[in-house]
Order: structure tokens, then sequence, then C-alpha cells
């Protein structure tokens, strides 16, 4: 099978992709509205109807979907969401919600380790062995490309730029700290 779905999830929009991973095309594109905060199942439930709705739209049929790769912001291990403040989750089966909703392998990752792992693979730094990427949007999210490997670091936030103190008599960040950048 060389066809996937690629969703982007936001703290505004959730976009997805039908993408024929052989020719590397989209072949068709659809967002809604992310109205976060929200229980992780709920917004599970969105992701799996958009992700059907997206494959009846280009005439196309959904079991010749091979996996669903599902990006998010937070700490995620396993498929699991350890926290996204933005979303208001914190330890959330989001993998297994997705691949049980869709009854097709998921994938699960942090947004900005994957949009650093694309640019190394496919953009522009396509043959560098290491780099750093910076994401801004609902947040501010980072991801580090090491030797061609994402790294995360021991605990799931060694690129977390959004969350580095700078004001510690700052606002107050939606992860509980003072100061964030991302505040």
């Amino acid at each position: 099978m060389k066809y996937c779905i690629g969703v982007d999830l936001g703290g505004t929009n959730i976009a997805a992709g039908l993408v024929d991973v052989e020719n590397k095309q989209i072949i068709k594109k659809l967002s809604i509205k992310t109205r976060a905060p929200r229980p992780c199942i709920e917004i599970s439930k969105d992701i799996a109807d958009l992700c059907r709705r997206l494959c009846q739209e280009a005439n196309f049929s959904f079991n010749n979907i091979a996996w669903i790769g599902v990006v998010t912001p937070g700490i995620v291990k396993s498929g699991v969401v350890i926290a996204a403040s933005n979303l208001g989750w914190k330890k959330e089966p989001f993998g297994e919600y997705i691949s049980e909703l869709t009854g097709t392998l998921t994938y699960i990752a942090n947004d900005a380790n994957a949009a650093a792992y694309a640019e190394a693979i496919w953009g522009v730094g396509a043959g560098c062995r290491s780099l750093a990427a910076i994401t801004l949007g609902t947040g501010v999210g980072g991801g580090l490309v090491i030797d061609g490997q994402i790294w995360e670091g021991m605990n799931g936030f060694a690129a977390e730029m959004g969350h580095t103190t700078i004001d510690v008599d700052g606002r107050y960040c939606s992860c509980g700290k003072r100061g964030c950048l991302e505040a």
C-alpha cells in the first residue's frame, strides 16, 4: 500500500492530507477547527471523521490507507501524549484512540520534532546530518535532529523551546510555569 494520511493537530486547526507516498504527492487536503481544550477522545473522533471525509471527497477507498501519522503539540512517548498544555491533556493514549477509531495502523509524534525531521529528510536541511528547527503557531516548539535521528532527550523535553523560562517574573504559562517564551 502506498497511501497514507498525515494529520497535523494544532491548538487552532486540525489539518489532514491524503498522501501518495511513492510519488511524494498530496492528493487532497482538508482542515477543521480544533476547538481546544477538549477531551482527547473527542478530538480523536474528529480526526477519525476527518480522515474518512478526506478519502470520501477524494473518491478514494479508506481501505487503501496503509497508515495514519498524527503530529501533536506536547510531550509524546509511544503513542501516549504525556502532557499537552495547549490541549489540556495529560497521559492520554492518543495513538490507541486513533487506531481503534479508524482500524488503521497509527503513528503519533510531537509536531515540532516531526517538522524538524521532515526538514532534515526532504526540506531545507536535506543532506545535513544535524539541524535545529523552531515552530511558531498557537504555541512555540522546537525539534532537534542529531546524526540523522530525532533527539528527544531523557524525558522528551529536549527541544521544548516554548517552555524555556526567559523572565522569572513573567506571565503565567499554560504549562504552569511562569515567564516561558510561549507565554
